[in-house]
C-alpha cells in the first residue's frame, strides 16, 4: 500500500504522536456529538513487549479497567489530508489483538451498544465522520483486521482516527493494534461491493424519533435499510432522513432533485395495522423526505395518517455516491469525466459603479452541486471553460459602461464590456464573457460579478437572457504519461538576499518552459501534471564585508512553500573576513501532484544583506510518472 498518510503507524517512534482522549458528548446511538478533549483517566498507553507485538519489535498497547469508561479512548496524530484524497473514497486499516481481562465485552454489531467504536474527527470542519467499519473492532483473542471506507469531504485538511469505548460497560480490555494505514482507495474498477455494516443516519423535523440502519456498497451505489420509530415527541414538519456524516448523493444521476424517487418506505401502528406504503425522494444532496400514496403529500406527524409514539417507518433507499463512480481506470486517475453546470433564468445582485456579485435563480444543470448562492465551487480539479451572458436596461451616460466579469476565488480574472455612446439610451445589449479557466483546484470558486454606469439600472429577465454555464474540458488523468515538462532559466537580477533569513529567489528571465508552469516573477514551478520531478540549480555568492567564521551559505529546493525543504548545496566561511567566491550547487528529486510547487531558496548569515550572482541558474524536467 502507498500513500500511508500515518508517519508512525507501525510504532518504530514508540507511541509518538498517540495520545489518550475523552469525548465531550455522545448521542442517543453513542456515537460521538462533542469535541475531543485531552487525557483519559481510566486508560493507560504504552509500548507492548516483543512477545505481544503484532509486527515488529513492537505495538501499540491500550488497556482499559473495569470502570465505566464512557467516551474514554485515544486518538492518532493529525493526518494531513494531501489534495488528491480530497472528496474521494479513503480507506483506513490496522491489525489488532483484543484481549477481555475482565466483564464480558458486547461486540455485536448493533450501533448502540458497541462497546469499542472507530471514528474520525474531521478537524478542518469540526465535526465527525462515520466510515464503514466503525464497529470493526469485533473479535476477542485473535489477531484481526480491522478496516473501512468513508468519502473525504471536500475541504478536509486535517483529521484524527479515535478509537474509543462507546457505551458504560465495565467490561476492562487490552487493545494491540499496528500496521495503521490511512490513505485512498486504489484498484481497478468494477465489481466493488461490501456487506451490509451498520451505519448512523439521523432525523430532521422528527421529534425525538430514532433510527438504526444498515448501508450495502455495489460499485458506485450505496443502499440504504431502516427503521425510524417515532418517539413521545411528534414531528414538527416533513419527516427527513439524513445520509451518513461524509456520504453525498450523485445527483446527476438522479436527474432532479425533488420528486424523483429513489426507494420506498411504508409506515405501520405499533400493532402493525394500516399500512401505507411511500416513495424516497431527494430533498437535498445529503437528505431525503417520504412522499404518498397518491393523494398526499410529504410525510409529517398527520401525513399519510396521524402518527403516535411507537409507530414506524421502515425505509430502502439507493442511490449513487459522489467519489464511487466506476469505470476500468485505476481510482487515482479517474477523474476524466466531463462536469458541467447551466444556471439561468432571473438574476439579482445589486447594480452599481462597483463590481457586485450576481446571483441566478434556476439551475438547469449543475451535474456535481457546484452552485450556491451565486457561487461555483470546484468539487473535481481540471480545466475548465466558463461562459455568462446578461443584459442590463437603465438610462445610460455617455462613455458609461456595462461589464460582466468573472471572478475567480474573489479575484477579477476576465471581463466583457460594452461602453456607451450616447447618453439616454435604455435598453442594452445583451453582454457575453467567456474564457477558459486553467488548472482549477477543489475548492476553487468561480462567481459572475457585474458593473454599470446606467441610472435606474435593472436586470432584464426575459427567458433565456441571463445565464452563467461551467464545463470541465480536462483533468491530469487526460494528459498522456508520458508528457515531457522543461523549464530552464536565468537570475541576472542580482537579488539581494538579507541576513539570517531563508529568500526566495525571484525575477527570473526564462530560457524556455514548455509547459508555462513556472511563474519567472514569484520564482515558483506549479506542476499541472503529476509525476517525478528533478530539479537543478546553481548560484555564486561574491561576499563583500567581513563575513565572520562559520558564516553558512546554502540553496534550498521548497516543495509546497516549505512543507518539505531539500538542502541542494551548503558551505561555511572557515576563516573570518575572508571574501573567496562562494559557489552552491546541487540537485533533487520530487515527487509531485497536480497543484504542488517548488521553489528555491537560499540563505546566509555573514552579518549583512549579500547579492546574487548574476549566473544563477534553474531547471526543472519531469523524468517519470
Amino acid at each position: 500500500m502507498k500513500n500511508n498518510l500515518f508517519r508512525n503507524g507501525n510504532f518504530k517512534k514508540g507511541t509518538r504522536d498517540w495520545s489518550l482522549q475523552t469525548i465531550s458528548s455522545l448521542d442517543s446511538n453513542n456515537w460521538p456529538s462533542g469535541t475531543l478533549g485531552s487525557g483519559a483517566a481510566n486508560f493507560t498507553q504504552s509500548l507492548s513487549t516483543t512477545s505481544e507485538a503484532l509486527e515488529g519489535k513492537s505495538s501499540g498497547k491500550w488497556t482499559k479497567t473495569n470502570v465505566n469508561a464512557q467516551r474514554q479512548g485515544f486518538q492518532s496524530e493529525i493526518l494531513l489530508v494531501d489534495k488528491e484524497l480530497r472528496g474521494n473514497v479513503v480507506k483506513f486499516e490496522f491489525s489488532y489483538n483484543l484481549t477481555q481481562d475482565s466483564g464480558t465485552l458486547s461486540l455485536t454489531g448493533v450501533v448502540a451498544t458497541h462497546d469499542i467504536k472507530i471514528a474520525l474527527y474531521d478537524i478542518t470542519n469540526s465535526a465527525w465522520i462515520q466510515p464503514s467499519g466503525h464497529l470493526a473492532i469485533n473479535s476477542v483473542g485473535v489477531q484481526a483486521l480491522a478496516s473501512g471506507e468513508f468519502q473525504m469531504p471536500f475541504n478536509t485538511t486535517q483529521v484524527n482516527m479515535v478509537i474509543f469505548q462507546a457505551t458504560t460497560s465495565t467490561a476492562g480490555w487490552t487493545l494491540i493494534a499496528d500496521q495503521f494505514f490511512f490513505g485512498k482507495v486504489e484498484r481497478v474498477y468494477g465489481g466493488i461491493g461490501l456487506d451490509s455494516v451498520p451505519v448512523i443516519m439521523s432525523l430532521t423535523n422528527a421529534g425525538n424519533a430514532v433510527v438504526s440502519a444498515t448501508m450495502m456498497r455495489t460499485n458506485e451505489r450505496a443502499r440504504f435499510r431502516g427503521r425510524i420509530t417515532i418517539g413521545s415527541t411528534l414531528p414538527t414538519g416533513a419527516i427527513l432522513i439524513n445520509l451518513p456524516a461524509g456520504l453525498v448523493t450523485d445527483i446527476a444521476k438522479i436527474q432532479s432533485v425533488n420528486n424523483m424517487a429513489c426507494g420506498i418506505a411504508t409506515t405501520t401502528t405499533g400493532s402493525y395495522l394500516n399500512t401505507q406504503l411511500g416513495h424516497i425522494e431527494a430533498d437535498t444532496s445529503t437528505r431525503f423526505a417520504i412522499r404518498g400514496p397518491s393523494g398526499t403529500g410529504l410525510w409529517t406527524a398527520t401525513v399519510p395518517y396521524t402518527f403516535a409514539a411507537g409507530y414506524l417507518i421502515d425505509f430502502d433507499i439507493d442511490v449513487a455516491i459522489v467519489g464511487w463512480s466506476s469505470g476500468t481506470i485505476i481510482s487515482s486517475d479517474a477523474d476524466t469525466r466531463v462536469l458541467s453546470m447551466r444556471i439561468s433564468g432571473s438574476a439579482s445582485g445589486t447594480l452599481s459603479a462597483a463590481f457586485n456579485k450576481v446571483t441566478l435563480a434556476t439551475v438547469s444543470k449543475d451535474s456535481h452541486a457546484m452552485y450556491s448562492s451565486g457561487t461555483a465551487t470546484i468539487k473535481v480539479p481540471g480545466d475548465y471553460s466558463v461562459k455568462a451572458r446578461f443584459r442590463i436596461n437603465g438610462t445610460t451616460v455617455l462613455g458609461g459602461q456595462d461589464i460582466i466579469a468573472v471572478y475567480k476565488n474573489g479575484v477579477l480574472f476576465s471581463q466583457s464590456s460594452y461602453v456607451s455612446e450616447v447618453a439616454g439610451i435604455v435598453t442594452g445589449p445583451t453582454i457575453e464573457v467567456s474564457d477558459e479557466l486553467p488548472d482549477l483546484k477543489v475548492g476553487d470558486t468561480i462567481e459572475i460579478y457585474s458593473f454599470t454606469n446606467r441610472t435606474g439600472a435593472v436586470f432584464t429577465n426575459n427567458t433565456g437572457e441571463n445565464s452563467f454555464a461551467l464545463e470541465r474540458i480536462s483533468g491530469p488523468a487526460t494528459i498522456a504519461a508520458s508528457e515531457s515538462v522543461n523549464m530552464a532559466a536565468v537570475n541576472t537580477s542580482g537579488q539581494s538576499i538579507p541576513n539570517n533569513t531563508t529568500t526566495t529567489i525571484t525575477g527570473w528571465t526564462k530560457d524556455f518552459d514548455d509547459m508555462g508552469f513556472f511563474n519567472a516573477t514569484t520564482g515558483i514551478f506549479t506542476a499541472l501534471i503529476p509525476g517525478k520531478y528533478s530539479i537543478k540549480a546553481s548560484t555564486l555568492y561574491v561576499p563583500t564585508g567581513s563575513p565572520p567564521f562559520n558564516t553558512q551559505w546554502s540553496i534550498t529546493a521548497s516543495k509546497n512553500s516549505g512543507a518539505v525543504t531539500r538542502r541542494l548545496d551548503f558551505t561555511s566561511t572557515q576563516v573570518a573576513g575572508a571574501l573567496a567566491i562562494i559557489g552552491l550547487s546541487g540537485g533533487y528529486d520530487f515527487k509531485l501532484l497536480v497543484g504542488d510547487t517548488l521553489q528555491l531558496t537560499t540563505f546566509q548569515n555573514s552579518g549583512s544583506a549579500q547579492t546574487i550572482d548574476v549566473q544563477t541558474q534553474i531547471a526543472i524536467s519531469r523524468i517519470g510518472n
